[in-house]
């Protein structure tokens, strides 16, 4: 079991994206089952998530994004985000 930072958790929704950047695939696997993070199953060099928290109205709450390393030097550049987890 690993304990997450509060701001990715489903209940966060004062942070509606939190994105986790995902160095050698260690977080991924971690939080969604051994081997996700294989690159097989595209996991390289690429990023994924999903919605985790819904209002009564099925309006979106909270989501959290995965990044492997390329996606994280890209993004960088590009995105403002409340949450940075670094693996």
């Amino acid at each position: 079991m690993i304990t997450r930072p509060a701001d990715i958790t489903p209940s966060a929704t004062s942070t509606p994206i939190g994105i986790i950047y995902d160095e050698d695939g260690s977080v991924t696997d971690a939080l969604l089952g051994t081997g996700v993070s294989n690159s097989a199953y595209c996991a390289a060099n690429s990023a994924f998530g999903g919605v985790d928290n819904f209002d009564v109205n099925a309006q979106f709450l909270h989501a959290v994004s995965f990044s492997t390393a390329i996606v994280r030097s890209l993004l960088r550049n590009y995105l403002t985000c409340n949450t940075i987890w670094l693996a």
